[in-house]
């Protein structure tokens, strides 16, 4: 694996190859930030669960549909 770094007064790019440390640290990082994302997801109530939770906010639905 690598990265590329860029000059930015020439615009020149290198490829550096990383480290074994460096490629754990990006895989550790990686999978910590898919377990927050993952997490993040699970947290977020739909606004169908939310008229689903609130019986005010449901019958307000079944108004406007018409039920």
């Amino acid at each position: 694996m690598h990265r590329t770094v860029v000059n930015v007064q020439t615009g020149e790019t290198i490829q550096v190859n990383l480290t074994a440390e460096e490629i754990n640290e990006a895989q550790a990082a990686k999978v910590a930030w898919q377990a927050g994302e993952a997490a993040r997801q699970a947290s977020i109530k739909t606004l169908a669960d939310q008229i689903l939770e609130s019986p005010t906010e449901l019958a307000k639905l079944k108004a406007a549909l018409g039920l």
